[in-house]
């Protein structure tokens, strides 16, 4: 018996596309058998075939070919267009785009990838620009001298408040709201991270941050919607511009 088509499968999981101010998140084991990751692999374009040729160890390499090809799959059930045909250009920032992100009269497609060890995350919406960060919760010693680095006072307060065992999950929390954020203005920025806080009465529900003095050629201006997301072993942070009704959580199926 023939396996289903990936993409058939998953469609029927997708149950339509995002609406108004709705985000779908797809979670993407990285974890799979030989004869997956060929399939995998035989739908990247020239450029991510190198790009995963460049890894030393098959095991990141492996990771990378799954990810991607999960997140051409997942943009192929938005857009209509078969998988190994999705076209992407790169702004200067390293930000990816379709070529041709439009279906019907909807807003174009926006998306965002994050993988972290045997997890990928893919955001995407039509219209909101996003960002979507994921980190394995895992033991950093250098958490604090990282967070002087990278965070507001207040930010560093609220790690300090919680029980020591909870001290690196509290820090991954912030970190990945910090570059959801980075990824949704779709610029990076040059200045101190510190100067904007992500600091929230309660971090498991949804938070409107202000980002001051973004680069002129930034995608999104004023303010941002974070949500942060558990999944298994990993915690994560979304980030979209403007407002968001709703997310919709969907494991992929290989």
């Amino acid at each position: 018996m023939n396996k289903p088509d990936i993409g058939e499968v998953n469609a029927k999981l997708a149950t339509g596309v995002p609406g108004r101010g709705e985000v779908a998140l797809w979670f993407v084991s990285l974890q799979e058998s030989t004869p997956t990751i060929e399939a995998a692999a035989s739908i990247l374009s020239a450029e991510e075939t190198r790009r995963a040729g460049r890894f030393r160890f098959s095991l990141h390499r492996n990771r990378f070919v799954l990810a991607h090809a999960a997140l051409r799959h997942i943009l192929g059930i938005y857009s209509g267009c078969p998988a190994s045909s999705i076209d992407f250009i790169i702004s200067p920032h390293g930000k990816p785009s379709l070529v041709n992100s439009s279906r019907g009269n909807r807003a174009k497609i926006e998306f965002n990838l994050s993988h972290s060890e045997d997890l990928a995350v893919v955001a995407v919406s039509f219209g909101p620009i996003l960002g979507v960060d994921v980190e394995q919760v895992r033991e950093m010693p250098d958490w604090l001298q990282m967070a002087r680095q990278f965070f507001s006072d207040a930010e560093i307060a609220a790690i300090e408040q919680v029980p020591s065992g909870e001290a690196n999950a509290m820090f991954l929390r912030f970190w990945t709201r910090k570059e959801a954020l980075l990824k949704a203005i779709g610029t990076g920025l040059q200045d101190d991270l510190s100067c904007f806080c992500t600091v929230a009465d309660d971090l498991d529900q949804a938070s409107v941050v202000h980002v001051p003095e973004l680069p002129d050629d930034a995608e999104c201006k004023g303010t941002f919607t974070l949500r942060c997301f558990e999944f298994e072993r990993f915690v994560g942070a979304l980030a979209v511009c403007g407002s968001v009704s709703s997310v919709r959580r969907i494991q992929w199926v290989w």
